[in-house]
């Protein structure tokens, strides 16, 4: 019987070299892309032309529909409350929960089909489930009217 010999160095394949200007530039790429979705968020004009109206989705008689945000809004602030929390900027996931809050009917539907399916939840962030269930619980606690 043979005992097979070391692999020589030309056989050893790198699969995925390190490259820290591309990984910078892939953090920075995302950074920017989240900080004008939050500009964006942010800004929400009323119309010129019609009066701001009450909407009948709307848990608050301050809320209006120029407050209101689609479901796939929804689903991306809370990823971003989930990315914020996580890396420790709690300012922005308190102004995110805010935000979350003006349509908070509908943030605590998209926060219980979180919770009910894991993948939904894994949709929503890479964090390791517990973890990102124990945000969004949280969340839900501050949002619930008490």
């Amino acid at each position: 019987m043979e005992v097979p010999a070391r692999p020589a160095a030309a056989d050893i394949y790198d699969i995925a070299p390190d490259d820290a200007d591309e990984e910078r530039r892939r953090r920075e790429a995302d950074e920017f892309a989240r900080q004008e979705r939050w500009k964006l968020l942010q800004h929400r004009a009323p119309p010129e032309e019609a009066p701001a109206k009450r909407s009948p989705l709307a848990d608050d008689a301050s809320v209006t529909e120029d407050d209101m945000v689609q479901p796939s809004d929804l689903r991306q602030m809370l990823a971003d409350y989930l990315e914020a929390a996580a890396a420790g900027r709690l300012e922005q996931a308190r102004d995110t929960a805010t935000l979350l809050s003006r349509n908070r009917r509908d943030a605590l539907q998209q926060i219980d089909l979180a919770l009910q399916s894991a993948e939904s939840l894994a949709r929503l962030s890479t964090l390791p489930a517990p973890v990102a269930q124990g945000f969004l619980k949280q969340l839900r606690k501050r949002l619930a009217p008490a």
